[in-house]
């Protein structure tokens, strides 16, 4: 007698258990794949911030959900959601259901509150990490990676606030790259996903904080 180890089915000879493939035996190999580790992560992350028992792959491969965060999962690396955990507890607080996480105008309700409620500093360290994640792919310095990237890239790393304008506007080496690689359709570009008018007006309402963050990007040689 050959028996699954996942869904437990039993089979009475060899030939017909090794062609057997269930759902779940599939699902769980799936869950070795770079996707299907978000995936998880991310649905675990769903239950820790919602203060619940942190549930096992068993729990997860018979979930309802499980495709669902499949599809977030790429959804949030298509993207370049700055951080996941931000978002996923923002989606918790605000009670939107892990079905709607990839929905354009949730996605552009969630930036726009980063922009506007997030404090300074989380900014910053997202910034610096995405910033130390390139200097490492370039083989660069961090204060030198804005002459190592192209601007189609820094427009995509601005608009998914990978690259925040906390950091980007008090960094003169961002302003010396707005000035000497950029034409100027670029330039028009990166200032409309900056959203300029928008952050003028945060940058002003919360100036005390302007001092740290510039010791901070001088440290970094920005």
């Amino acid at each position: 007698m050959y028996e699954c180890e996942y869904c437990k089915t039993k089979f009475l000879t060899e030939m017909n258990f090794d062609r057997h493939m269930c759902d779940q035996e599939v699902r769980m190999k799936e869950l070795d794949t770079k996707r299907g580790m978000s995936a998880f992560k991310y649905y675990r992350a769903w239950f820790e911030a919602r203060r619940l028992r942190i549930p096992n792959k068993d729990t997860f491969v018979v979930s309802k959900m499980y495709n669902t965060f499949f599809k977030f999962a790429v959804f949030a690396k298509d993207m370049g959601i700055p951080d996941t955990t931000l978002y996923i507890k923002f989606m918790v607080k605000n009670t939107v259901m892990p079905a709607h996480w990839y929905n354009p105008d949730i996605y552009n309700y969630f930036m726009d509150s980063f922009d506007k409620d997030y404090d300074p500093m989380t900014h910053v360290r997202i910034t610096f990490t995405s910033i130390e994640r390139i200097s490492k792919a370039l083989d660069c310095k961090m204060g030198d990676v804005f002459s190592h990237l192209h601007p189609s890239d820094v427009i995509k790393l601005i608009q998914s606030r990978n690259l925040s304008p906390w950091v980007l506007l008090l960094s003169k080496k961002f302003a010396a790259f707005l000035k000497n690689d950029v034409n100027a359709e670029e330039r028009k570009l990166i200032e409309d996903v900056i959203k300029l008018n928008r952050w003028e007006i945060i940058l002003e309402n919360q100036r005390s904080q302007i001092p740290e963050i510039k010791k901070y990007v001088a440290q970094l040689d920005l």
